[in-house]
């Protein structure tokens, strides 16, 4: 698998509380109209799309049929690996740990290393909701994986204990090691390439 794109949604999305569809995290709702559309682009273009559920939210359950695949916490299931090329959404489980460190995603699903190296995209596209233990851990921990960081400020929102100002200083570090910003409206421009 190649692809030009994928992105990668921390902690936006829980499921509504009958669990039947999704909805925006609380945290996320001034941004939920453009989030929306953002997703409506990616299955457009057919790109991956990664996301996490913010642990405190409600999660799917594994029960329903749903249109993704769910990256399992255990290492020792290995099955879900074969099914990676049929999907296009991945589903990052975790565990509550109480500890923000070890829930952050990377570290409290090891599995999911292994789903960004098999879907081997040219550039990641990373938004979502809290910055220290969220977005910021999952940039860097692609920027160790991946050739291309992207992100789209617009869209990223600070969690709830976290400073309004908190992006700017943290866009800096990003940038230094060179992620690249992008706006929203690039996005669309992602779909109008791929369309025509």
């Amino acid at each position: 698998m190649r692809y030009e794109y994928a992105f990668f949604d921390v902690d936006s999305l829980e499921l509504s509380k009958r669990g039947v569809t999704f909805t925006c995290h609380p945290q996320a709702t001034s941004i939920s109209e453009k989030l929306f559309e953002v997703y409506g682009i990616i299955s457009a273009i057919a790109a991956p799309l990664m996301f996490s559920i913010d642990v405190k939210g409600n999660v799917p359950d594994d029960k329903r049929q749903r249109d993704f695949l769910s990256i399992p916490i255990s290492e020792t299931e290995k099955e879900w690996k074969k099914s990676i090329p049929d999907w296009r959404k991945f589903y990052i489980k975790r565990e509550d740990l109480y500890d923000k460190e070890k829930t952050s995603i990377f570290n409290n699903n090891k599995n999911a290393v292994d789903c960004v190296k098999t879907i081997n995209s040219k550039e990641w596209i990373v938004f979502g909701n809290g910055i220290e233990h969220g977005v910021d851990h999952v940039m860097n921990t692609l920027f160790g994986l991946v050739h291309t960081v992207k992100y789209i400020p617009e869209l990223i929102v600070p969690g709830e204990t976290e400073s309004a100002d908190l992006l700017d200083s943290y866009r800096k570090k990003w940038e230094e090691k060179g992620a690249i910003p992008i706006t929203y409206n690039d996005v669309f421009l992602m779909a109008y390439d791929h369309k025509y």
